[in-house]
């Protein structure tokens, strides 16, 4: 185990348990394993119950981290070892065609769970941000799913913060609808809360006040394709539609915002999905 690390996975039962890389330690998740709120939980309550260090990178990762991303814990921990003293935060990318493609992971969200954008500006106006997610524009520096972060204290203190207000939300009986809101992932049925808090790295990232490592998957990393066309025009595209939105966060400058919706209008794209 580096030292400069506390890296989890969670597990749900043995067949999960089995999965896990062993550089990883352990974190059990069977006793919460049917409330919809997947790695979620065992997250929140860590973060809750224990006090963390100040320069240690911690990380929480679900059971298929290896079989959605090729990384090893091995692999980890030489990014951290080569860059820590330069990054606060390292983000370890799934379906980084979809953060290029669309605007922000809302848009993303909107497209295969219709209703969550409107459930997370209601938890965002409750609890009294200044935050409008359609004027949201993120990178492969600002967003990531599944939370597949690793990151240092600070980054996980604002998190917790936005995912207390969101737990609690969750379970106010003005948010009964919103609770018992399913929405379809891969064939099933799953509640809309689980996809909503995975979007909360781009709430917390979008003030631009960490310094952020993302991994590029951009030449070796799978394309979703139910919606992409695999090759490599489809790849350049892509990574420039990236490009056009991380200097429009950097700049604000309308011109590369224009550029990445004329670009982004080159990409071949499947726009409907049976779900």
């Amino acid at each position: 185990m580096n030292s400069l690390c506390s890296i989890f996975q969670i597990y749900y039962d043995q067949k999960s348990y089995d999965k896990l890389d062993r550089g990883f330690i352990p974190l059990d998740n069977s006793s919460n394993n049917a409330d919809g709120w997947f790695e979620f939980k065992p997250i929140l309550n860590y973060l809750n119950n224990h006090d963390l260090v100040d320069n240690v990178w911690y990380g929480f990762l679900s059971p298929t981290f290896y079989n959605k991303t090729g990384v090893t814990s091995e692999n980890i921990f030489q990014i951290i070892k080569q860059h820590h003293q330069f990054a606060d935060v390292v983000l370890l990318h799934t379906g980084w065609d979809q953060i290029c493609y669309f605007k922000n992971p809302w848009e993303q969200g909107e497209f295969w769970h219709p209703g969550i954008k409107s459930m997370s500006q209601d938890f965002i106006q409750k609890i009294k941000l200044d935050f409008n997610i359609d004027d949201l524009v993120t990178d492969l520096t600002s967003s990531v799913f599944s939370n597949y972060i690793i990151a240092k204290k600070k980054y996980w203190m604002e998190w917790k913060k936005i995912s207390n207000n969101f737990f609690h939300y969750m379970n106010d009986m003005e948010s009964k609808v919103s609770r018992n809101l399913l929405t379809p992932h891969r064939g099933i049925f799953y509640p809309m809360k689980a996809f909503v808090q995975e979007r909360f790295a781009s709430l917390v990232l979008a003030n631009n006040h960490f310094k952020v490592l993302a991994i590029d998957q951009s030449f070796g990393g799978s394309l979703t394709s139910a919606l992409f066309e695999d090759d490599l025009t489809t790849r350049e595209l892509l990574r420039k539609c990236d490009l056009f939105k991380n200097k429009y966060r950097q700049t604000k400058d309308q011109q590369f915002l224009k550029a990445y919706i004329e670009t982004r209008a080159a990409i071949k794209f499947t726009p409907l999905i049976t779900k």
